[in-house]
């Protein structure tokens, strides 16, 4: 992936307005993978100190959608709308300092969307993500399911 898309990928990403207010960051980009961080502050904080559920959600979702937009980006904006449209989560220990998710999406998986996306204008991505805090261990484990819908517009209706 060249640093162009890559800047783009991760200004799109960072730029959404939820992402900005709480300072998810991209750290990297691969071909069907993502790096996305969330630094360590008091707001996101639980009642008991440590990293608040959402916000771990928060940034596995970011992550999700960074990886995805790397298998789709010759889609997107003009041809794909995709919308998150749920997940499941499963916190596995509390959470401390900066959280880092790193979310997938293998090309056999992309294979089968493109495929579904094409033939029926319709698609649904389930994008698992590993969530890790500062201390470098497991905290939570995450499947964002996307739907990719094709626009009317780019389809004739």
């Amino acid at each position: 992936m060249d640093d162009e898309l890559a800047g783009r990928l991760r200004a799109a990403v960072e730029g959404i307005p939820f992402n900005t207010l709480l300072g998810v960051r991209v750290r990297d980009f691969s071909p069907g993978a993502s790096t996305a961080a969330l630094p360590a502050s008091r707001q996101l904080e639980n009642h008991l100190g440590g990293v608040h559920a959402v916000a771990e959600y928060a940034v596995a979702e970011a992550a999700s959608g960074a990886a995805l937009l790397t298998r789709f980006h010759d889609l997107l904006s003009d041809e794909v709308a995709p919308v998150a449209r749920g997940a499941r989560i499963r916190y596995l220990a509390a959470a401390s300092g900066e959280v880092t998710a790193r979310a997938v999406v293998a090309p056999r998986v992309a294979g089968a969307a493109r495929a579904e996306l094409a033939s029926t204008g319709r698609a649904d991505v389930d994008v698992p993500v590993a969530v890790t805090d500062e201390h470098g261990g497991a905290v939570a484990k995450v499947v964002v399911e996307w739907s990719l819908s094709a626009r009317a517009s780019r389809l004739g209706r």
